[in-house]
C-alpha cells in the first residue's frame, strides 16, 4: 500500500540542532543573556526586539557574513543545521565555534554511546556518555494530527531513539483464518479486526492500579460479547451500579449494553442487536487470495489464503479464479506445450467454455472442457 507521508517535526534538542561550540566572542559584558543575540530560545518572544527565534537559536537571517556583523557581536551567516527547517531553507548567524574535539568511540563504554553537550548558544562545550537504552529528548506522541486512516509512525535515529513522527497508512497485520466456524471478531483502537475462536474461558485481565482514573472517578470492566472482560473504563465514583445480568441476559445473537444517566451511572441494561466491526480487506501476498468468514452474529472478517488451483501438465499449477490451462497438440511428432493464460475481463463473472472460446478468438479451433471445480482446459490440436 502506498500514501503520502508527511513528517511531523517537534522540537528537537538543542544538541541536533546547532553543532558548534564555546563561541570565541561573547554578546554582551555580563549578566542576564535571556533573549539575546544567539542564545537558546524556544520561540520568538523570548528574544530580544529585532530577533527571530531561527533553529533554536535568537539571531537573524542573513546573506553574508556583514549581516551578522551588523548586530554587534560576530558570528558567521551559515545554513541552518539540516534538522532545522524555520528559516525555510535559508542562511542565518550562528555563533562561530571552537567546538571540544570529539573523543571518539572509545570515550565510552561498550553499552554507551558519546553525545555532545551543548552551551547556551548551541556549541558544544564538551562530550558525555550515555546508555545504549536511554534516549534524551524524544520527541512526544503527536495526537489529532494524522488523517482518517493514518497514524504516527516514528522516524528513529540509528540508536533507536525516536526523533520525529511522520503520518502513514494503518496497516493491519495479516492474520490467518482461526480453525473454527464460528469465530469471535472484534476491533482494536486503530481500527483493525481480528477473530480467534470461542473458549470456555476468559482471558485474565489485570485490574487497573489506583492511578488508572482521575480523581472522582473509579474503573469499572467493559466486556465482549462472550461477557468476558476486555478492560477497563473510568466512571464517576459516587455511582451506584446496577449490576451486570451476566451473558443470559439476552438472547444468543444478542449483547447487552449498560444504561447509564447524566452522571454516567448504570441505571438499568439493555439487549442490542450485534454491532458489527467495519471490515478490513486485506492485501493478500502474491499466491493469495482475500476470503471473508462471517460468524454467528452476521459479523464479517476476511483472511488471506492461499489460491485455489488446478494443475496444467505435470509440472504447472494454474490460478482457478484467474487462469485457464491451455494446451498445444503438434502437428508432427513432438511435446505437447501447456501454458497458464489470463481467463479475459469480460469472463470474469462466466467462467464458462462459451464464453472463453468466444473472447480468445478460439472459436471452434479449441477444445473446452470444465471440471467440477470449475477449473478449465482449452486444446488446440494443430494439423
Amino acid at each position: 500500500m502506498k500514501a503520502t507521508l508527511r513528517l511531523l517535526l517537534p522540537a528537537l534538542p538543542m544538541l541536533l540542532l546547532v553543532a558548534c561550540t564555546s563561541p570565541s566572542r561573547s554578546n554582551n559584558d555580563g549578566g542576564d543573556t535571556t533573549g539575546q543575540y544567539l542564545t537558546a530560545c524556544e520561540q520568538s518572544d523570548d528574544c530580544a526586539s529585532g530577533l527571530d527565534c531561527l533553529c533554536g537559536l535568537c539571531t537573524v537571517t542573513c546573506d553574508a557574513n556583514d549581516a551578522c556583523d551588523a548586530e554587534g557581536d560576530g558570528g558567521a551567516c551559515q545554513p541552518g543545521p539540516a534538522s532545522c527547517d524555520s528559516q525555510g531553507g535559508g542562511s542565518i548567524c550562528r555563533a562561530v565555534c571552537d567546538d571540544a574535539p570529539d573523543p571518539g568511540p572509545t570515550f565510552c563504554g561498550d553499552e554507551q554511546r558519546r553525545l555532545p553537550v551543548p552551551d547556551a548558544h548551541g556549541c558544544i562545550a564538551e562530550w558525555a556518555c550515555e546508555d545504549m537504552n536511554t534516549c534524551t529528548g524524544q520527541a512526544p506522541v503527536p495526537t489529532e494530527v494524522c488523517g482518517a486512516g493514518e497514524e504516527p509512525l516514528p522516524v528513529m535515529d540509528a540508536q533507536g531513539c525516536i526523533l520525529s513522527f511522520r503520518c502513514g497508512p494503518i496497516e493491519c497485520p495479516d492474520q490467518a483464518r482461526p480453525p473454527c466456524d464460528d469465530p469471535v471478531i472484534t476491533t482494536d483502537e486503530r481500527g483493525c479486526t481480528f477473530a480467534e475462536c470461542p473458549t470456555d474461558s476468559c482471558p485474565q485481565i489485570a485490574a487497573p492500579g489506583p492511578d488508572f482514573c482521575p480523581a472522582g472517578q473509579r474503573p469499572t470492566p467493559t466486556e465482549d460479547e462472550r461477557g468476558c472482560i476486555v478492560g477497563f473504563t473510568c466512571i464517576d465514583a459516587s455511582c451506584e451500579d446496577v449490576a451486570d445480568p451476566g451473558p443470559s441476559f439476552c438472547g444468543d445473537e444478542q449483547g447487552r449494553e449498560p444504561v447509564l444517566d447524566d452522571a454516567g451511572c448504570v441505571v438499568d441494561w439493555m439487549c442490542v442487536d450485534p454491532i458489527c466491526p467495519e471490515p478490513v480487506i486485506p492485501v493478500c501476498a502474491d499466491g493469495q487470495v482475500a476470503v471473508a468468514v462471517q460468524n454467528s452474529a452476521g459479523c464479517t472478517s476476511w483472511f488471506c489464503e492461499a489460491a485455489p488451483s488446478f494443475a496444467c501438465g505435470d509440472a504447472l499449477s494454474c490460478d482457478l479464479a484467474t487462469q485457464y490451462c491451455f494446451v498445444e497438440h503438434p502437428g508432427q511428432p513432438g511435446p505437447i506445450g501447456y501454458a497458464c493464460q489470463a481467463i479475459p475481463a469480460a469472463c470474469a463473472d462466466d467462467h464458462s467454455c462459451e464464453c472463453l472460446l468466444t473472447n480468445t478468438g478460439l472459436g471452434n479451433a479449441g477444445d473446452c472442457s470444465a471440471s467440477d471445480t470449475g477449473a478449465l482446459q482449452v486444446s488446440v490440436y494443430y494439423p
